[in-house]
């Protein structure tokens, strides 16, 4: 605010008055935000995608989503259940 990159918007808002250069995408994020932030996960390119590739976790559970159930799977020999 000193600078004048940010300045009062509305009542309790801020906005930059000016394009600044953060040092990383989670520090660009903590100050639009006012709390610390993981700009990796939070910053979205004009497709709507995260700028952080998916965690493992999240990569596991589409995996097991498309993975076909028990269920689905066929076999040549009958089942007793």
């Amino acid at each position: 605010m000193d600078e004048g990159v940010l300045v009062p918007y509305g009542d309790q808002q801020l906005r930059l008055a000016r394009d600044h250069e953060f040092n990383s995408p989670s520090q660009a994020a903590s100050i639009m935000c006012a709390g610390n932030r993981n700009g990796l996960g939070d910053w979205k390119d004009d497709n709507g995608h995260r700028l952080a590739p998916p965690s493992r976790f999240h990569q596991r559970l589409k995996r097991r989503a498309n993975a076909p159930s028990k269920r689905q799977v066929q076999t040549s020999e009958p089942s007793l259940f």
